[in-house]
Parts: structure tokens; sequence; C-alpha cells
């Protein structure tokens, strides 16, 4: 990154961002023919929007904005996109400039007068038409100069799409050449000093054409047209192998030295002469998107702008770096012109239209650092400043995130929404379908101005979010954007949170997040049904207190009451989707819940549980006892095991159908290489029917590739139904054996991976590796019973007999009363040394002999002198880790705790080495009570 930036002198936008440019979008030139000779600006757009500008110095408008209306000169719109724009002599009547532009299917010149108003409005320029030539091949890219070294004035060379190149000598065709071997067309230029064309094929080769080469390679018929089909062979020049794709040419004419084509490759820069010999190649460290090449001074020399997707612009002259600076934008086209009011600046166009004319350097400092004032140093506030830094150091070691307080933010977020989502009906594929959405409104307040902002929403795969991600290119105050959320059809979501974090850099540089976590209404995925009388899956909760209507728990849903009694209601999931019943006893305090589908009673069972919890905690005056919820009948291994197991099948059914189309793809390849060398036979043969085969195959191919992609889906609503049945699983054995809220965490994050089908390792091994850790670590106690061995998996599972029996054994050992928790504790230790010598200087060491890690986080070296003033002469942190873990985990466990250092005072052995043993009990009570800001002393 460079320290310098370009100096911006005029810019403006072109269009409303909706635009796209790219490299031939701009050309810079005395279009107008004015008697000052200033260059115009011409920039076209794949909208068909041509643009010229006259830039000049920014004026001031009445509001103190910059005003650039009188830059403006034209705007015209085509019909038909503009992929090129040049300026140059294309009408033989007239020596004058004018303007081509090349259409996909036209190339039209033009000629732009200015007009003289009548009255002080000024002048208005016009474009004519002067000459179009219709093209009978799509255009790819267009080159004009002397060909054939004719003085005065310019052809027009255009390459097509299939690699033909056509002439066009002013008004009148001239020929149309195939060029061989050309599969897909690369970029082209113009040699004037050997009347030849160089350009880069799809082989990766930079090839030469002589002009007269290609125009007495002729047809017998003398009659050309462009709708060419034979003719002779034409003969390249020279070639050379570049060994990477081009990104564009360059060709730089001297009168004092030979030419030299530039190569901008994807990480090389080559330079060659016109004789195809190369001068050298320089290796470039990042992505180039673009550039230049000029000559300079009286000495001819020569200069290249590299641009890169970084935002950087580089000048080189050779090999050499000469200068680097910054760039706003990342720019696809460079020019360099004498605009009025600045001679050879840069002009800068990026793809999304933003036009710049800048230049290099530096603008010369008018401020002048006052004398700093000398005051001597107090090192008492020194030593106070530190602590509260190293305070703030500790805290956000600590958290594991940057330790910023709200006020010093940059940017903050703020996420409203509807109480109720928005019911429509859209007419896809002809069929009238209702949706129900929601819309979040996200409000983003900044306290600077802040560039390359970037919010990214993320929800679960269940759920369709429009759009994703979204980009701020500034903010200076405050922007609103919406964001929608909607269920996809088919799928079972396993929970109604997601979160919105916007990324944005700081003041230090440093990139900065602010997340906000964001939870939809229920109604957004379920809407009221009659209940079901019977269900495959039915689940009963118990709960201590008292039955509440579900009329009550559930009031956002208008037809609750309309279609239940209180006492039984159904919701059904959007898009036709399983219904779940939920029936309420009369006499008992049990709630019981029914369905077809395993994972979709999660959301309901979840949501139930919080919204007593929430009922109940709103009407706690008469009774204070807490809510607790009972599950005693047996745990659903049954049903989740079968979800489990058709979650295994569709993977399976995955793999095999991959394995399909690689074989598919192989034979294909192979039909072809024997199709390849039939045709090169010189003797002519039978095909034996390979056509036929492969037809076949192709088609086989075809169907295979649109299965796995209809297959694709059904893994990932399996993959959700899964992650669904798992959450309500681990639900169950919270209930069921009362787990404590930590151990509840531990479990849930054992068996509920976030994972995607993308990834190599899926649902089933990483949760066997999980449970089999929590098995081997959590549960390996002294005096218990052994913990059996399981086979990890290296692959995709044959079957889950290994997954079942570690679920199992952990909700037996859950069930008879087993703590859940990690067996690698951290213990925080501060440790204070006292000592009555002033040049102690030292560190600290911990030996742990026994299955824990200790972390220091505070060795205070206390020195006291004779009139017993106390300083803080050193603090070390240092994260040690176990050296044995095979140890038990004993409640005599000790760790010695050695601590050494330096006596100047002692010549002949100045070391000084301390132990001390403390007990892990001892720790552990200093680790509670040092995370509240206290620190103890042993």
């Amino acid at each position: 990154m460079s320290l310098f930036k370009t100096r911006g002198w005029w810019s403006t936008q072109c269009g409303n961002g909706d635009e796209e440019f790219d490299q031939g979008c701009l050309c810079v030139g005395n279009v107008d023919n004015a008697e000052d000779g200033f260059a115009k600006i011409v920039v076209g757009s794949y909208s068909g929007v041509l643009r010229i500008f006259a830039p000049q110095e920014p004026a001031m408008d009445d509001n103190g904005g910059q005003s650039d209306a009188d830059s403006l000169l034209l705007e015209a719109q085509f019909s038909a996109p503009i992929l090129q724009v040049e300026i140059g002599r294309f009408v033989s009547s007239s020596g004058n400039l004018h303007l081509i532009v090349l259409h996909p299917r036209r190339l039209s010149v033009y000629n732009v007068s200015a007009i003289s108003g009548n009255v002080e409005l000024g002048n208005h320029y016009h474009l004519g038409l002067m000459f179009e030539h219709k093209l009978q091949r799509s255009a790819f890219r267009l080159v004009t100069g002397p060909f054939g070294k004719v003085e005065g004035r310019d052809f027009m060379c255009v390459l097509s799409v299939d690699g033909t190149v056509s002439i066009f000598e002013q008004e009148s065709f001239a020929f149309s050449r195939f060029l061989p071997g050309a599969l897909l067309p690369g970029p082209l230029a113009y040699v004037g000093h050997t009347d030849s064309f160089v350009t880069v094929s799809s082989s990766f080769l930079l090839e030469s054409y002589k002009y007269q080469v290609l125009a007495v390679a002729s047809e017998v018929d003398k009659n050309e047209g462009q709708n060419v089909k034979t003719g002779k062979k034409v003969l390249m020049d020279w070639s050379y192998n570049l060994g990477e794709a081009a990104l564009d040419l360059a060709v730089t004419n001297c009168r004092c030295n030979p030419p030299l084509i530039y190569v901008l490759g994807e990480r090389h820069l080559f330079c060659l002469k016109d004789n195809g010999a190369l001068k050298f190649v320089k290796k470039l460290e990042y992505s180039p998107s673009c550039f230049y090449g000029y000559i300079h001074g009286v000495e001819s020399t020569v200069f290249l702008l590299v641009a890169n997707h970084s935002g950087l612009l580089m000048v080189y002259q050779g090999v050499c770096l000469k200068w680097a600076s910054q760039v706003d934008f990342v720019p696809v086209a460079i020019q360099r012109a004498n605009l009025r009011g600045l001679q050879g600046g840069m002009v800068l166009l990026s793809d999304d239209g933003r036009l710049s004319c800048s230049y290099l350097g530096t603008n010369p400092s008018v401020f002048t650092p006052p004398a700093i004032e000398s005051r001597e140093i107090n090192y008492k506030e020194t030593d106070k400043e530190l602590a509260e830094l190293y305070k703030v150091i500790q805290a956000s070691q600590k958290s594991g995130t940057s330790a910023m307080k709200q006020s010093d933010a940059l940017l903050s977020a703020a996420v409203t929404m509807p109480k109720e989502p928005v019911n429509y009906v859209n007419n896809d594929n002809g069929e009238q379908q209702t949706t129900t959405s929601i819309a979040l409104n996200v409000q983003l307040r900044v306290v600077l101005p802040l560039e390359k902002v970037q919010m990214t929403c993320h929800f679960e795969k269940s759920f369709r979010v429009s759009p994703a991600v979204v980009h701020f290119p500034t903010i200076s105050d405050t922007v609103q954007t919406r964001v929608i959320v909607q269920l996809e059809e088919g799928y079972v979501p396993s929970s109604l949170c997601g979160s919105i974090a916007v990324l944005y850099t700081g003041a230090s540089g440093s990139p900065c997040l602010v997340r906000s976590t964001v939870c939809c209404p229920l109604s957004l995925v379920l809407k009221c049904c009659l209940p079901q009388k019977d269900a495959d899956f039915k689940i009963t909760i118990g709960c201590t207190k008292p039955t509440v209507k579900l009329d009550e728990l559930f009031p956002e849903f208008a037809d609750l009451t309309v279609k239940g009694s209180g006492q039984a209601a159904g919701f059904q999931f959007h898009y036709g989707g399983p219904i779940v019943t939920i029936l309420v006893a009369k006499t008992s305090h049990r709630y019981r819940l029914q369905s077809d589908c395993f994972g979709a009673i999660n959301l309901l069972a979840d949501d139930l549980r919080s919204r007593l919890q929430l009922y109940y905690s709103k009407n706690s005056q008469l009774d204070d006892e807490e809510l607790v919820c009972i599950y005693s009948n047996p745990l659903p291994f049954p049903e989740f095991f079968s979800v489990v197991n058709s979650h295994l099948k569709e993977r399976h059914r995955s793999l095999a159908l991959e394995k399909r189309l690689a074989q598919l793809t192989a034979q294909f390849r192979a039909i072809q290489k024997r199709l390849l060398t039939k045709f090169k036979d010189k003797t002519t043969c039978p095909i034996a029917n390979f056509n036929i085969l492969l037809e076949s195959t192709y088609r086989q191919i075809t169907e295979t590739s649109q299965s796995i992609e209809s297959h694709t889906k059904q893994l990932d609503r399996s993959l959700c139904e899964l992650n669904s049945s798992a959450l309500f699983l681990c639900l169950l054995i919270k209930l069921y054996a009362n787990v404590k809220p930590d151990e509840y965490d531990l479990l849930k994050a054992a068996l509920c991976p976030p994972l995607q089908e993308e990834t190599e390792q899926g649902w089933e091994e990483v949760v066997t590796n999980n449970v089999s850790h929590l098995l081997e670590v959590a549960f390996s106690r002294q005096g218990q019973e052994a913990t059996p061995r399981f086979e990890q998996p290296n692959g995709l599972p044959e079957n889950t007999e290994t997954l079942k029996k570690c679920i199992t054994t952990v909700v037996e050992r859950l069930s008879k009363g087993i703590l859940l928790e990690e067996a690698d504790e951290t213990f925080d230790v501060c440790y204070f040394l006292k000592t009555r010598n002033p040049e102690m200087w030292g560190r600290a060491q911990i030996s742990l002999k026994a299955k824990f890690r200790i972390r220091i986080l505070e060795f205070h070296w206390e020195v006291r002198s004779a009139k017993r003033r106390q300083y803080d002469f050193r603090i070390l942190q240092r994260r040690m880790k176990p050296e044995e873990r095979s140890c038990s985990r004993s409640s005599r466990r000790k760790a010695t705790i050695e601590y050494s250092g330096w006596n100047r005072q002692r010549a002949k052995d100045p070391m000084i080495t301390y132990r001390k043993s403390i007990p892990l009990r001892t720790i552990h009570k200093v680790s509670r009570v040092n995370s509240e800001g206290q620190i103890f002393y042993f």
C-alpha cells in the first residue's frame, strides 16, 4: 500500500450506477476539432448511452458544492450496447477527426460539431451520422490505424467473436479473413512500423499477422463480402508463447526508437520488440485490472500506468517502479490527455461509471508544527496510565474480541420489523401462490463518514433472504435499507433467529464488526389450521404449574379461537408443510405435541416452553415458585435415528450420482478422443456409430446433472430437518435428565454442529467425533466405569450403528447424574511476590502435573524500600499448557509456581530461584474471585 494518493482534479458519475463499462468504453481526443486543441473525454456504456465531457476546474455552486453541469457537452442514447469508441480520420472527404462507435452488429462513424447559440446560453453540440457498416458477425474488438502505411487516413479493423477480422477502408468494405486456430477472441493491436496486427489466441500465444498477407489471402471469387467461408490459409509472421491469458495490449510508436509491444497478463507484464524478440518480463505481485503506455520527454522515455484490484496505480519505467499511489476506485480503463487546465492528466473509468481526472504528486503542506514543550516525566501518572491500558488489553484477550467502548464505535446498527408478516400473491410460472414474508428495516448511523461498508444478513438455509449482502460505497450520516425474509418451500426451520453483521474499517485502519441478532415472529413460518386427531410422533411435556389456554399463549394467531376451543390448536408450515398439533390436558399439567414430521415439533416445543416461562413470570405475584418443565417418557431415539438414516441415504445417493457423472464424463472424453483420432486419419474410415454413442452419453450427462441439482435441494431439506430433530432431542434430554444450562450448551454444540453440505465431512462424521470426545474426556473420571472405545469414521459411514451407541451412552450417563463438563479447564492465577530487593528482575514459570492448564493473568513484583514505599515493578503474562494428561483428577493435586530473578548485589551467584506449591482448589477459588477484578495474595 502506498502512502500517496492521486490528486483529484475533476470527477463525475456516469449514470445512476446501473450502467456497466469496460476497457473500450473510454477514449480521449479533440473530437469536435476545436481550435484550442484540448482533448475531450468520450464515454460509452453497455446500456447504449454515449457521453462527451470537456473537464474544467470545478466551480462552486450556490450551496457550496461542486457543479460540473458545463462539463457535459453531449449525451445520446442508442438502441444497441456500445462496445468501443475511438477517434480518428475515418471520412475520405474530410481531414477532421471523427468519432467511431462499435455496436455488436453495427459500426457507425459520427461527426461531433459545435453549434453557436443565439443567446448567452453558449454552444450546443450535435452528433451527425456520416456512414455506418452493418456487420454480419458479432463484434468483439475494434482497432484503427493507417493500415498499409497510408498517410492522412485511418482504416478500421473489427475482430469478431469467432476470430474473423474485417477490414473497412473508411466508407468501403475491404475484406474479411479467418485467423487460424481461433477459438476465443483476445486483445488486438496494430503495429505501424511493421504494418501488422498482433493478438493473443486462446492458446496463450502472442501472434503477429502482416496486413499485406491478410490482403492477398483472398478467395478464388473476386467478389468479397463479410460472409466469408473459404479462402487461403493465413500465415502468421511470428508468435511467442505467453503461458497465461492476456488482459490488454499496448504498442508504443516512437520515431527515435523502435516500437515496443507490451502485454498485460494475469500475473506478468511482457515487453517484446516488433520482431517477436522478448525484451523483459516483469512478475506482478498483484492482480492487475488495466494499463496504459505513453512516451514522455525529449528522450522519448516509455512509461506504463498499471492499475490493480487493490486500488493502487503504479508507474513503471521498464521494470523499475517509479511511483505508486492510491486511487478511490478500481479502474477498468486508463487514458492520458491534455485537458484545459491540466496537461498530461490521467483519465480513469470504473466499471460502475465513476469518471475522474487526476494527477500524481503531492500538495505542499503549509502547516508548521508548534514547538514541543519540554516537561518532566511524571512516573506515577505514567504507571497509572500503563496499568489502565493493561486492563483494557487483558479484557480484550479474555473475551477474544476488541475491547472497544460503545461510545468509541464509529457505526451503530438498529433493526426494526413489523409485528406480523405480510401475505402477498405472486404469479411465478403462471401459478398463483401465497407467500408470507417480513421486511426488516436496518438503519445504519455513523459518527464519521465511512467508505466500503458491507452488511451481511445470515439466516439458516430454510429462509430466503433478499438481499443477503449489501455494499455501501459511502455512508456520511444515516442509511436505511430493507431486507426481505421468507420461508423456502419444503423446508422445516430449526430456529427463527438470524444475525445482521456490518463490517467496516475503523479510524485506526483495523476492521470492525457490528452484529445485531434478529428473531422473526412465529407467524412467518406457521399458520393456523384444524388440529389433527392422530399423528405418527407424539411427545408429552409436563410442568409444575397449571396449564394455560392456547389462545392466551399465542395471541398473534387470530384464527386460533375459531378453529380450536383453547385446548387444542393446529399449526401448519407454509407452502403445505407438516402440521403440528398442541393438546392441553384439562385435569393434569401436561401438553401434548404431535405431528407426522419429527423435526417439525422442535420449533413449537421450544417456543411453547419460552411462552410459558414468560406467562408465569408476568403473573408471579401470588406464586413465587419457578416453572419447571419435565419429560418423563422414554426418549424418542427410534424416531430420531430414522431421520438420521434418511439423511445418510440421501448422502449415499448423492455420492452415487456424482460417481455416475464422473464415469459418464470420462466416457464422453474417451469417445471424443476416439472420434478425433478417426478424423485425423488420412484414410477415410467409418465412424462406427460413434456419433450415436456420443449423443447418448451427452444426454445421460445432462440428465444426471439435472438429477444432482434437484437432489442437492432435497439434501439441503434433509439436513435442515435433521438439525431441527437434533435440537429437539437435546431439548428432551435436558428436560429428561435435568441437565444444567452449561451442560446443555455443551451437549447442543456436540449434537448440532453448524455444517453445510458443501463440506467434506457430513453431519454423521462430525457428531460421531464430538460425542466420542465427550465420552473419552468429559466422562472419564477416577472410580467410574471405563469408557468404551468407538472407531472414528474416516469417510462416509455405511450405517449409523456407531453413532447410535455413542448418543445412547451419553444419555445413559447423563440420566445417572454424571456431570458433563470440559476436562481441559483453565485456571486464572493472580500471584503477588513480595521482596525487599529493588534490583530484582524475574520471570515466572508453572509446572503442572494434572489434567488442567493454568494461565497467569497478573504477576506483580512488589518492591518495598526502607521508607516502605510500594511500587509495581513488572507485570508478566504467560499461558502454560499441561505437561501430563494421564493423571487422575484428585482433589489433592497441586501446582508448583517457580519464579526466578536476578540480584545485582550478589556478584558470585546473582540468580535466585523461589518455589511455592499451591493447591488447585485454592487456584480455582482465586479464578472465580479474579473474574470480578479482585487480587489475592498467597
